[in-house]
């Protein structure tokens, strides 16, 4: 395990083994040139709706929530992943939990470096700096086009 990517669960989520995920998130991290700690939290539906709810209004569950930190010094932020909805997403997208985990991360890793997806221009931009990490990890056809990524709420 590398003290640059940390991954927790909550104890009512069960174990995954994320070891290749771990792995290839260090790449991303690589690719990105970053060398602050990123915190992971994989939780629970309830536990990512009542985030959700808390930091942006949403009264409903989601699949990753982004936490970044302003000063140098501290991690470059907390991720919020809930592992039942990546597995009900991996089935409708059919993908494998490890693709859509590693597809959910490269998400929460570009908000982590200060893209957002509020306007079409910066959604395109993210969507872009988003497959640019997924190449380095050989999954940048999770996003056949440019415009076919989920939409983000």
């Amino acid at each position: 395990m590398s003290e640059l990517f940390l991954v927790d669960f909550e104890p009512e989520v069960k174990q995954v083994d994320m070891a290749e995920v771990e792995e290839k998130v260090l790449v991303m991290l690589q690719a990105a040139q970053v060398d602050r700690e990123v915190n992971l939290l994989v939780c629970s539906p309830a536990t990512i709706q009542e985030l959700n709810q808390s930091y942006r209004g949403k009264d409903k569950p989601t699949d990753i929530l982004s936490f970044g930190y302003e000063l140098p010094e501290e991690p470059l932020g907390d991720l919020a992943l809930c592992l039942e909805v990546a597995e009900r997403q991996a089935g409708e997208f059919d993908l494998s939990l490890t693709e859509e985990l590693l597809r959910l991360l490269a998400h929460g890793l570009v908000h982590l470096l200060g893209y957002d997806h509020q306007t079409e221009a910066e959604e395109a931009q993210m969507l872009a700096k988003e497959i640019e990490l997924l190449k380095t990890i050989s999954l940048s056809h999770l996003y056949p086009e440019p415009t076919q990524g989920p939409k983000r709420d």
